[in-house]
């Protein structure tokens, strides 16, 4: 199949790509990264912006996809609440505009890459899929809209649709290319491996006065392969016109930011050195996703099955490179 990976360039849409690959999917990117990640070869690249719609025919027309995939979108909750006029655009603008130039060059097969963002802070945990979305960050808005016209779009031009919702990602692929052997994922579990290794001077734990175990947030966290598997079993389910599926993906269990830390500590057997911040605006205390429905219907199970499976093969992988 002709896949187009927009945002192929980051982490998630270029761990997606070199996955895809291996099954014998034909790929191309969209990145407005003029920073190739991946290897030259193999990979058609494009660099540009998903939203400009004379770009994206060009693309389309010339990649000649048969399903899109969309990692693309801005990330970052602190980011969206200090500069939302960014996130509405391209994450909201932007998108009306690809869907829009998707439908028109008839390429009617979505899979969209959410997160748990659109959930906010919820009183019944854990999330299911037909909790109320309630975002309470920009970056939950925009990824809640978007949702919100793929929907729109399945009723009015028959499209078929997936919406994966990632949780925290984290970890090195056991198919990684040399290009990307420094690089493990945004977030906490990266932040934590960054300290170990001397490449920052410590941690900032941003709220400590939350209503949880300790007083530090609680996150779901998933490794970037067993993400990768769920998007490829997801690829299935779009063969029927007009589908539209759901999928909240994860461990299914929530850990603390303090927690995290001390399982990292145990595993690169030092201490790390943190600093307790303000809490910032846009973070809820607690979120994490019953991912039952998810691996019944893709058939699918995390390889990486706890917390201290991820930090322990981001570790042995930094030790193996280390030693190279």
């Amino acid at each position: 199949m002709n896949i187009l990976i927009i945002g192929g360039n980051g982490y998630i849409g270029r761990h997606l790509a070199v996955r895809l690959k291996g099954y014998g999917h034909r790929i191309s990117i969209v990145d407005n990264n003029d920073v190739p990640q991946l290897p030259t070869t193999g990979y058609s690249i494009n660099i540009g912006d998903f939203g400009v719609v004379g770009f994206m025919n060009e693309v389309l027309k010339n990649e000649r996809a048969e399903l899109v995939i969309h990692a693309g979108g801005l990330s970052d909750v602190s980011d969206s609440m200090a500069a939302p006029m960014m996130y509405y655009t391209n994450n909201v603008v932007g998108n009306v505009f690809l869907i829009d130039t998707l439908i028109s060059n008839n390429v009617k097969k979505i899979v969209y890459i959410s997160s748990a963002a659109v959930f906010g802070e919820q009183e019944k945990l854990p999330i299911t899929k037909t909790s109320l979305r309630n975002p309470i960050s920009t970056l939950g808005h925009t990824q809640m809209l978007v949702e919100s016209m793929l929907e729109s779009f399945r009723l009015s031009h028959n499209i078929s649709y997936a919406i994966v919702r990632a949780p925290n990602l984290a970890g090195l692929s056991e198919n990684e290319d040399p290009y990307f052997v420094e690089n493990f994922g945004t977030g906490l579990i990266p932040a934590i491996m960054e300290c170990a290794l001397g490449w920052r001077d410590h941690l900032d734990i941003y709220g400590t006065t939350y209503g949880t175990i300790d007083g530090t947030a609680e996150r779901d966290y998933l490794h970037i392969d067993d993400f990768c598997d769920a998007c490829v079993n997801v690829l299935p389910h779009l063969e029927v016109r007009r589908e539209k599926q759901i999928f909240n993906v994860g461990l299914g269990k929530a850990h603390s930011v303090k927690e995290v830390i001390a399982c990292a500590e145990e595993v690169v057997g030092k201490k790390i050195k943190t600093t307790d911040s303000l809490a910032r605006e846009g973070d809820p205390s607690r979120i994490y996703c019953d991912v039952f429905e998810a691996c019944a219907a893709l058939d699918w199970r995390p390889k990486y099955g706890s917390l201290k499976d991820i930090i322990v093969s981001i570790w042995e992988k930094i030790k193996l490179s280390n030693k190279e």
